[in-house]
C-alpha cells in the first residue's frame, strides 16, 4: 500500500487508482485519498476534468467531509446487503415453486403459496 501512495500521488494518480482498483478495499482507499485531499476540497472541477480526459462523464462524489463519505458508503453497503437478501429470497421461492410443479401442484396453488404470478410460474424451469 505504501508503494501505491508513492507511485500514484495527486489527482490523476488517485483517479487511476480508483479506476483500476482490483478490489473493494482499494476503491475505498482511492475514494478516501481523493475526498481527503486538499486539492479535491478546493477544486473539485479539476477531478471532473481529469475524469472526462480518461473517458468518464464525471467523478464528483458531492460530499463535503470524510464522515459524509463514510456514511454514503455505509448506505451503499447496506443497500447491497438488502438487495442480496432479496435475491436469495426470490431464488428460494423459485426453487420451492419448481418443486411444487414437479409434485403436481396446480398453478393456482403455487401462486397462493408463493405469491408468484401465473406468468412467473409458467416461465419456471421445473428443475429449480
Amino acid at each position: 500500500m505504501e508503494e501505491r501512495k508513492k507511485i500514484l500521488s495527486g489527482p490523476a494518480g488517485d483517479l487511476m487508482l480508483f479506476r483500476h482498483a482490483a478490489d473493494y478495499g482499494i476503491v475505498l482507499e482511492a475514494i478516501e485519498r481523493i475526498v481527503g485531499s486538499k486539492i479535491y476540497q478546493s477544486n473539485r472541477n479539476l477531478y471532473d476534468e481529469l475524469a472526462q480526459a480518461v473517458g468518464w462523464s464525471k467523478f464528483s462524489m458531492e460530499v463535503e467531509t470524510m464522515d459524509e463519505l463514510r456514511e454514503r458508503i455505509k448506505t451503499m453497503d447496506q443497500k447491497s446487503v438488502e438487495k442480496g437478501i432479496q435475491q436469495g429470497i426470490d431464488k428460494g421461492i423459485e426453487i420451492v415453486a419448481g418443486r411444487m410443479i414437479v409434485e403436481g401442484f396446480s398453478a393456482s396453488e403455487i401462486q397462493t403459496c408463493t405469491g408468484l404470478t401465473l406468468e412467473q410460474i409458467e416461465n419456471l424451469d421445473s428443475t429449480c
